[in-house]
């Protein structure tokens, strides 16, 4: 996370599987403790909004960009504490600045999925959730 803050041109780097790095952090961000949900987020955030400067990062984003929205979205619905919720939003933030035709598209199809990302959510609510963020 700090290096693509500090010095996202070290990243520009053919050899480096972005995917690799993307799927690490999403998996963080599901993990019970606070320090990697900050982490994960913080770098998934980071990396989205370097992206567009980089087109081996720019395709990652493309690649993952629905598995990372459909994990932010569990996140938000029932996997992260409470207190961490709230961290999330730099994900949807940072992909709505950098892709937001594509944003669009990932929602759409995260949230056509029955149930998810809990029994407890209806499709109204899916509804409301997706218009508030993609203003």
């Amino acid at each position: 996370m700090q290096i693509i803050k500090k010095l996202p041109q070290a990243l520009d780097d053919k050899a480096i599987a972005f995917d690799r790095l993307i799927y690490y952090a999403l998996k963080a961000t599901t993990l019970p403790e606070n320090g990697p949900i900050r982490t994960g987020v913080q770098f998934l955030s980071h990396f989205i909004l370097q992206s567009r400067n980089y087109q081996s990062m720019t395709q990652a984003v493309l690649n993952a960009g629905e598995e990372i929205v459909r994990t932010a979205v569990l996140c938000v619905g029932c996997v992260a504490p409470r207190q961490q919720v709230e961290k999330f939003a730099d994900i949807f933030i940072a992909i709505n600045k950098k892709y937001p035709a594509e944003l669009v598209a990932w929602l759409k199809l995260v949230m056509h999925v029955p149930n998810f990302p809990t029994q407890l959510v209806d499709e109204a609510e899916k509804s409301k959730f997706v218009t508030l963020i993609i203003r």
